[in-house]
């Protein structure tokens, strides 16, 4: 596996509490790219405690980037 590329250059354009999260919703060109598949990032969140469990324990934080795939190479 290649190692991720990273063009994180737009800036926070929201940040909402929706009361489940604390959502921070992002502006401009923000992307990165694996295995020729580009993704754009759309948003990132935090659940307390987190949401998955490594072997069945929680952390004390996650953050999730939601992003959207821009590109992928066809097989």
């Amino acid at each position: 596996m290649a190692p991720l590329e990273f063009d994180y250059s737009g800036g926070i354009g929201e940040v909402v509490n929706n009361g489940h999260t604390i959502q921070v919703n992002v502006t401009g060109d923000n992307t990165l790219t694996l295995d020729d598949q580009t993704f754009a990032l759309k948003q990132f969140h935090f659940h307390t405690p987190s949401e998955n469990t490594i072997n069945g324990k929680h952390a004390p934080l996650e953050a999730i980037l939601s992003t959207l795939m821009l590109t992928a190479t066809s097989q």
